[in-house]
């Protein structure tokens, strides 16, 4: 199968097994446009029928995921009262993806984690 062209992961597929490589410099914050493509690939790596095995890595050898993008969340402003939403947010619904599909996913952790970081590896 082949994948779409991302400009933050390098996915390189051995037989039945798939390497993500996260860069996004610096520190590899989880930026919306980071975020996107994880979207977007977790679909493609759901899809994929020769698929058993997913490793998910980063190219900066101090971070793996740093955190969330804090200027991004402080730029959402709130509407009205809080309310629970009816569904998942992108983000969890990610999460949720990647744990249920069928293939064995591995965060290869080296460096620093933290924030959403740690989110998207649990």
């Amino acid at each position: 199968m082949a994948y779409s062209e991302y400009e933050r992961l390098q996915i390189d597929i051995d037989d039945t097994v798939a390497f993500v490589t996260i860069s996004n410099p610096p520190m590899n914050v989880l930026t919306v446009e980071l975020l996107g493509e994880l979207i977007a690939l977790s679909h493609e790596l759901r899809a994929d029928p020769d698929l058993l095995v997913v490793v998910f890595r980063s190219a900066d050898p101090d971070f793996f995921i740093a955190h969330f993008d804090v200027e991004a969340l402080l730029a959402r402003k709130a509407v009205g009262e809080p309310q629970r939403a009816a569904e998942m947010k992108e983000f969890h619904a990610l999460g949720e993806r990647m744990s249920v599909m069928n293939k064995i996913t591995i965060a290869q952790i080296e460096g620093r984690v933290g924030g959403g970081g740690s989110e998207f590896v649990q």
